[in-house]
């Protein structure tokens, strides 16, 4: 025993500086641990949902030919052309389409009043100065559940040659002013219930046009308003 004592002894002599380098080392490595727990706790990450929706208004439009030509037969229907010309085709038909998208469960009630506006109005460097606006009735439709995705269509129709006729009539009761006089259609949607598990109880307007009275052809809405060239979208984040 004394002679394996001394052995270990002489072992742990000969390899001091060995045994301080792992000291140190572990030492070093309890340090880091101990360093690290302190400087970078655990951490919880937390997620929230966000609820979104989006909804979207636009008009189509169609014209048959009721003065036949030789290039346009009678009876011939003409859609979504960027011309109509009056007297080959004087009435408009067409639809006002409104739909949603939302993240979550949404049921609506939507109603459409669609007007057909007519009114004086001149640019300026302010902007457009408006003498007079008038609004007459043109249509309207509800839907009393209107679900994310489903679409609600008022079809309307409006006689382009008796709407430049009233236009005009309407201005000369003003004493003929100076601003070019415009016709557009105007529709206001009312929305109430649900959407997304909120309530909701609001208005949307969505104008098509102008088309210029005093021109000899009908230029149709969405070639009139960019913002409709194909939907008028509202996204909302909540």
């Amino acid at each position: 025993m004394w002679l394996l004592g001394q052995k270990t002894r002489r072992t742990v002599v000969d390899n001091h500086e060995l045994l301080l380098i792992c000291l140190v080392a572990i030492a070093a490595v309890g340090g880091y641990l101990t360093y690290t727990g302190h400087v970078a706790p655990r951490t919880d990450t937390t997620t929230r949902q966000v609820s979104s929706w989006q909804s979207s208004g636009s008009f189509s439009h169609n014209a048959t030919v009721r003065n036949g030509t030789s290039a346009f037969p009678e009876g011939e229907v003409l859609e979504d052309r960027s011309v109509y010309l009056q007297r080959v085709a004087p009435v408009l038909d067409g639809a006002f389409t409104y739909t949603y998208s939302a993240s979550n469960e949404s049921d609506l009630t939507a109603s459409a009043d669609v007007f057909v506006q007519y009114r004086s109005v001149e640019s300026t460097q302010n902007g457009d100065l408006v003498y007079w606006e008038v609004e007459r009735p043109l249509t309207q439709g509800t839907v009393q559940s209107l679900a994310a995705g489903e679409h609600m269509a008022v079809p309307l129709s409006l006689n382009v040659s008796r709407a430049a006729e009233a236009v005009r009539r309407i201005d000369s009761e003003h004493g003929q002013t100076s601003g070019r006089l415009e016709i557009a259609v105007v529709s206001q949607v009312t929305l109430s219930g649900t959407r997304n598990g909120q309530s909701v109880d609001t208005a949307r307007t969505y104008r098509s046009g102008p088309s210029v009275a005093s021109a000899p052809a009908w230029l149709p809405w969405r070639r009139y308003c960019p913002r409709l060239r194909a939907h008028d979208r509202l996204s909302h984040t909540y």
